[in-house]
């Protein structure tokens, strides 16, 4: 009868030891299990891209953005060392995007109309896959006033105007020419992200405008 008893209380202190450890998470403050570090690197970007679009560089918090990448914070340090690596990071990975896109369509056209018309058939192609990119860009172009060391946005800036540069030289246009362009197309695409943003169903009409205005009808008499 010892035994037993013995036994019985064996199996209830295994009853009440079970419980707790099937419950146990088997990574409860790392990313989630079967996910790769490339997974969760691309998942704090575009939460952060979401976060920093929605409320700015100062007011986005680390919290927020680990809590829309369902990881923890000491991954986002992990991987990008603090929000403000993380932002440039994001901001790196949109100017590779917007290269790639205006890069091919510069590539692929003739003379400098040709290559300005494709670039605003690519702006419309990404606002429409990716409407969220122009809240980012404008947040971002808000918030360097603020915060002089995001050096990322500074450096989109010298890419967009390299390359408007780059399209405009390759068309026969001298270099002060070609920066001239730089300028204005700088404004026109700077316009666009405004709109995209502030009213995003007349962002087809506004380029259609500025193709008119390229094509020298919008002042005809």
């Amino acid at each position: 009868m010892t035994e037993h008893r013995g036994g019985e209380a064996s199996e209830g202190v295994a009853e009440e030891r079970d419980p707790p450890t099937a419950r146990r998470s088997p990574n409860p403050r790392g990313r989630p299990p079967g996910d790769t570090a490339a997974q969760t690197k691309q998942a704090l970007l575009k939460s952060a891209r979401q976060v920093f679009a929605e409320y700015g560089y100062h007011a986005a918090t680390i919290a927020e953005i680990t809590r829309r990448a369902g990881v923890s914070t000491p991954v986002l340090y992990h991987h990008f060392g603090s929000k403000a690596g993380l932002f440039s990071a994001v901001m790196a990975e949109v100017t590779q995007l917007l290269a790639d896109s205006w890069g091919r369509t510069i590539a692929g056209t003739g003379d400098l109309r040709s290559k300005i018309n494709a670039m605003f058939d690519s702006a419309i192609d990404i606002h429409a896959a990716d409407p969220e990119m122009a809240r980012f860009l404008l947040a971002t172009r808000i918030e360097v006033t603020r915060t002089p060391e995001l050096v990322a946005v500074s450096e989109y800036r010298g890419f967009t105007a390299d390359l408007f540069r780059s399209a405009a030289l390759q068309s026969g246009l001298d270099a002060q020419r070609a920066s001239a362009v730089a300028h204005v197309l700088a404004v026109f695409f700077a316009g666009l992200t405004v709109i995209a943003v502030a009213s995003p169903f007349d962002y087809d009409t506004a380029v259609e405008s500025l193709r008119s205005l390229l094509d020298s009808e919008l002042f005809d008499s």
